[in-house]
């Protein structure tokens, strides 16, 4: 999210917003999703059918998704611990995850791929190659 937030200032940055299944996404568009988390008390969120989510992420192009856990066909590009309120009064710590899908695996550069290791700074850098 932090990375995203420094692209704020690129021309051609669009935010969009919706249920994900009617947003008309650009083509060549990244996609950043940080859907209710699985498995959490996602508050106003809840009844979010993740599974439905999890169909469609399957289907996008150059997808990135905040999670705690997705499921074993999403692959793992970053993941980092941060304090988090539990229940908006309690601090935790939690692994924050960025995943994506096959899709977008396969079509990002070689050498970015490489730096995909998972205990550097560098790994939440993912849009480097934008």
């Amino acid at each position: 999210l932090q990375a995203l937030e420094g692209l704020q200032a690129l021309e051609g940055l669009q935010a969009l917003e919706g249920d994900y299944e009617h947003v008309d996404i650009p083509a060549g568009s990244v996609i950043y999703c940080d859907p209710p988390y699985s498995n959490t008390n996602c508050g106003k969120y809840k009844g979010f059918d993740s599974e439905r989510f999890h169909e469609w992420a399957r289907k996008q192009d150059n997808i990135f998704i905040s999670e705690y856990q997705m499921p074993d066909d999403f692959i793992l590009v970053a993941d980092i611990e941060k304090t988090v309120l539990a229940d908006g009064y309690s601090v935790g710590r939690a692994k924050e995850r960025l995943y994506t899908n096959q899709k977008t695996w396969d079509n990002l550069p070689a050498d970015f791929k490489e730096r995909v290791s998972f205990n550097t700074a560098e790994q939440m850098d993912i849009f480097s190659f934008v």
